[in-house]
């Protein structure tokens, strides 16, 4: 069997946290672009939140507020955002489209796997994949399940 190794960036969800996600349409719009030029494999685009959205945030409150970064979407490339798994009322989602995220990665606090893995299975019967991240004490370990 051969292994393939595949690279996520995380630029825009893991930096929201030094900019509160404000980093405006432009920038927000020239990262994806830069990240696509690069040929990537993972793009991950910033949070899913209950909140309604801000225009040139990485906090988005439902998928469709992603199309207006994803000029030029790459058939290629897997477009993720990351929920926390009981910060994100899964009402919102829609079902997939084809047209902004491909995925979602679920976080969850240790101990909490049950429900994060939960979470990701209501995900799934949307049509979107999942993938879920549990959050240790000591380091992060990630485990892909595919629909």
């Amino acid at each position: 069997m051969k292994k393939k190794i595949s690279i996520l960036d995380c630029t825009l969800r893991d930096g929201a946290y030094i900019v509160e996600a404000n980093f405006g349409s432009i920038a927000i719009s020239g990262i994806i672009k830069k990240l696509q030029d690069a040929n990537l494999d993972i793009i991950e685009c910033g949070w899913l939140k209950n909140a309604p959205y801000q225009e040139g945030t990485t906090f988005y409150h439902t998928p469709a507020d992603l199309l207006p970064y994803l000029q030029e979407r790459s058939g290629q490339i897997l477009y993720t955002v990351m929920i926390d798994w009981d910060r994100y009322d899964l009402e919102l989602l829609p079902p997939y489209d084809g047209k902004s995220i491909d995925a979602i990665r679920v976080v969850f606090p240790y101990g909490k796997h049950k429900e994060g893995i939960a979470v990701g299975r209501e995900i799934q019967k949307k049509d979107t994949a999942s993938s879920f991240r549990q959050q240790t004490r000591w380091r992060t370990a990630m485990r892909i399940c595919v629909s």
